[in-house]
């Protein structure tokens, strides 16, 4: 095996500054160190140099023992500046992101760590990776570790994150010819929005609002639509003390368009079950504890699978582990409930016909602006709308 000491001194001297970190010049890494503290915070960061073992696996893939000895420092140094990962290596860890988009959803991630490449001098290599080591099972299940980040296979691994057309790539261009302290501070605010934000725009590999399931719901047939409506009102105004039922399980109230009609809570258990009762069941979907609505045939994702083991990585000189994470109260959770379109129809019958019946009623009750009794809607002004 290829051993430092199968070099001339002259490179051996330049491997171990390398991977001791002990290069005459690091006044750029150090006030990259100050800027990583200042942002993130000491115990959130990370500088390590290269490892041998970084350097054999990756720049002298194919150099034996017996060839060593005739590398010259200039071609060491050539080679060292063409690798990546044979550079300093940094490490921001993200206990805990929100991550948001323009349409106002949010989902909430832990433990990211995001990793670039800085030569000794402070220049930085393209290349912006990332690695999730704490996943809910809703996320294991759909292989999500960030909306940036392709989705892995068995265990989470270094990806490169998809950066579009952000400004934070300008600022990347800029220290790869260049370090600064000004950009470099830059590019660390740039940073840390980044890692919040799925960019709609940028196409994502996962959506956050695809997270939970698999398929959104779908559009109900007309003709099953009206016969859904249909059944839950023959059972509505076949049911005794139908003006305290209504009182009871709807909501009515007025508007510039006449009278308006939501449901309650105990509708929505009422229409599910009876939905189920008279043979409808599979129109009823699924609704998270994020608001939306899903097909049960697009189950909730649901992982059986086991989150363990070491993450390829160490920080702050401790292994890292992978965790499941089970108990945690952002996990959407899903119920059964009747069709959002079912509703939606069955309210817009209701309000109608009781628009209808108000129109007919006196004056007094719209110029008061106050709903005017229940009207005495039948079954048959109902389904003949």
């Amino acid at each position: 095996m290829l051993q430092i000491d199968h070099f001339s001194p002259k490179v051996q001297s330049y491997l171990r500054d390398l991977t001791e970190g002990n290069e005459e010049d690091l006044t750029n890494l150090k006030k990259v160190k100050e800027v990583l503290n200042k942002v993130f915070g000491e115990e959130r960061n990370q500088i390590t140099p290269p490892s041998w073992q970084d350097l054999v696996r990756n720049v002298f893939t194919s150099t034996s023992p017996s060839d060593a000895r005739d590398w010259t420092m200039e071609m060491a140094r050539r080679e060292i500046n063409r690798h990546v990962s044979a550079k300093y290596c940094v490490i921001v860890h993200f206990p805990e992101v929100t991550i948001q988009n323009s349409k106002k959803f949010r989902h909430i991630i832990r433990d990211l760590y995001v990793r670039f490449f800085l030569a000794n001098d402070g220049k930085m290599s393209n290349s912006l990776d990332g690695i999730r080591t704490t996943l809910t099972p809703t996320e294991l299940s759909a292989r999500y570790m960030h909306s940036h980040l392709t989705c892995f296979a068995d265990k989470p691994r270094w990806q490169s994150f998809c950066r579009g057309s952000g400004e934070i790539n300008q600022v990347m261009g800029l220290l790869a010819t260049k370090f600064t302290e000004v950009n470099f501070t830059l590019f660390c605010l740039h940073l840390r929005n980044f890692v919040a934000w799925e960019s709609l725009e940028g196409t994502p590999y996962n959506y956050i609002q695809n997270i939970a399931l698999t398929r959104p719901v779908q559009p109900v047939h007309y003709s099953y639509l009206q016969d859904a409506v249909k059944q839950l009102t023959q059972n509505i105004f076949s049911t005794r003390g139908i003006d305290s039922w209504i009182k009871e399980n709807l909501r009515i109230a007025l508007s510039p368009e006449g009278v308006r009609v939501s449901t309650t809570i105990d509708f929505e258990a009422w229409a599910t079950q009876h939905m189920e009762r008279v043979g409808y069941g599979s129109l009823n979907v699924l609704v998270g504890t994020d608001g939306r609505y899903y097909s049960p045939n697009g189950t909730p994702r649901r992982s059986n699978g086991v989150l363990s083991g070491e993450a390829p990585f160490t920080f702050k000189k401790e292994k890292v582990f992978f965790k499941l994470l089970t108990d945690t109260k952002d996990e959407i959770q899903h119920e059964v409930c009747i069709h959002p379109e079912i509703r939606q129809e069955f309210c817009r019958r209701l309000g109608h016909s009781f628009t209808q019946e108000a129109f007919k009623a006196q004056d007094d009750h719209l110029q008061e602006n106050t709903p005017p009794p229940v009207p005495q809607t039948t079954e048959s002004d109902f389904l003949s709308l």
